[in-house]
């Protein structure tokens, strides 16, 4: 629960983020003409950004990078609970 009070702040700021970089490069147009130039450029932009990974992944991502320092907080914490 705790990384997760601090992952999903963090999370929505850097899609935040990344939309006010996206947007003003490849707005989306007024007149509604959706040019096949147009959407390939902006899904790749979002591609290289990773915008579509999602909320989940980037959790599980983040989770399995920190995975040895919860265990080490939880195997020191357990033992002087006792």
């Amino acid at each position: 629960m705790l990384l997760a009070f601090v992952f999903i702040p963090a999370y929505t700021t850097w899609q935040a983020r990344i939309a006010s970089f996206r947007d003003p490069l490849y707005p989306v147009p007024e007149n509604g003409d959706f040019s096949k130039d147009w959407y390939e450029s902006r899904s790749n932009l979002e591609d290289l950004l990773e915008m579509r990974l999602g909320l989940p992944g980037r959790f599980l991502a983040a989770a399995g990078i920190l995975a040895p320092l919860i265990g080490s907080i939880i195997s020191t914490v357990i033992p002087t609970l006792r």
